[in-house]
């Protein structure tokens, strides 16, 4: 390879070097299951704050509050032990408000309750929006039916929202007069994919080595 070749080359993996830093990690998924948080009662949590896997999850319910409780041993495995409760306020139609500190591209939750033969059906609702508190544009809805109608014990279904952009996310589950009155767990957050670089990377990619390779045709005209 000539000397003009090898520095081309060289120029090009400094380029592409630059290239790669202007992009971000592909996507990667994290799940928030509260197990490891300490259990309380009488709607005594106004916000939660935890994070997992470099984001930051915010849960309120603006106006209302809500607990964390233990279910071992009366819920599936797979649920978790510990969830989150809206009982104390089960009236109210307050929805659950989920913030993230970045930008995430898709939202799932497992939504339960104890079934009965008298017990209505549940109707669970995500609503993903992207900006923080609930506010700029819908992204994405999701409208389920859980828990109700037979003597089954515990009973969970997951809704998944998804859309490119989500930052906040409202969600609900009960029926008739506890429109609060489902419990949830594993709110799993998805990253979205890593973003197409900038024009101006690709730009100044094409100008380095079309500028490396003028100079270098330059120095060997001039030696000719």
């Amino acid at each position: 390879m000539t000397k003009i070749g090898q520095l081309v080359l060289a120029s090009t993996f400094v380029a592409l070097v630059g290239f790669s830093s202007a992009t971000t990690a592909l996507g990667d998924t994290v799940n928030f299951n509260f197990e490891t948080l300490s259990t309380t009662s009488g709607g005594s949590i106004n916000t939660l704050v935890t994070s997992a896997g470099g984001l930051t999850l915010t849960l309120s319910r603006p106006g209302s509050s809500f607990d964390i409780v233990d279910f071992t041993g009366a819920v599936p495995a797979s649920f978790g032990a510990r969830t989150l409760s809206p009982f104390f306020h089960q009236d109210s139609n307050t929805p659950f408000l989920a913030n993230f500190s970045s930008a995430i591209s898709s939202l799932s939750i497992d939504m339960g309750d104890f079934g009965g033969v008298n017990a209505d059906l549940d109707t669970l609702t995500m609503i993903a929006y992207d900006a923080l508190d609930g506010g700029g544009n819908i992204i994405g809805t999701t409208i389920a039916t859980c828990c109700g109608g037979a003597d089954q014990g515990f009973v969970f279904t997951t809704l998944t929202v998804s859309g490119a952009g989500i930052r906040s996310v409202r969600f609900i589950g009960g029926a008739g007069s506890t429109p609060n009155s489902v419990y949830y767990d594993n709110i799993t957050a998805t990253f979205g994919p890593a973003p197409v670089p900038e024009p101006a990377t690709m730009m100044l990619l094409g100008t380095g080595l079309i500028g490396v390779a003028a100079k270098f045709r330059r120095r060997r005209n001039s030696s000719s």
